[in-house]
């Protein structure tokens, strides 16, 4: 089972990172020392914890800046949410893309997939 989650956390460890960053009950600390003990590339997880981390410290933002000006933080309070949704609908992307590539690879022996030429 852990080699199964191990070699899945490789293939697609930018989802994974993205994923559980995005969740705000997960210890930030705690999940960063778990992936340096998978195979998640260090680029997947610099990029998906930055990418999660930025509708946090928007929103962050906006309550400082409501705390100043109530009427002027209109802008910035809707920052977080529509960087949120920015993401969400980029990880479902990315989630289905994968899914086709992966369904029109199935049953093909493994090295030849459709980008490959005969002959």
């Amino acid at each position: 089972m852990l080699r199964w989650l191990d070699a899945w956390l490789e293939r697609r460890g930018l989802l994974a990172v993205v994923s559980v960053r995005m969740i705000p009950l997960a210890p930030f600390g705690l999940i960063g020392y778990g992936y340096g003990t998978t195979s998640v590339r260090p680029w997947h997880y610099l990029l998906g914890t930055a990418a999660a981390a930025a509708p946090s410290a928007l929103s962050y933002a906006a309550l400082g800046a409501a705390v100043v000006d109530p009427r002027g933080a209109t802008l910035v309070a809707y920052a977080p949410a529509v960087l949120g949704l920015v993401i969400s609908a980029a990880v479902v992307l990315y989630l289905r893309l994968s899914a086709r590539e992966h369904a029109s690879t199935d049953g093909q022996p493994t090295g030849a997939g459709p980008a490959q030429a005969d002959g």
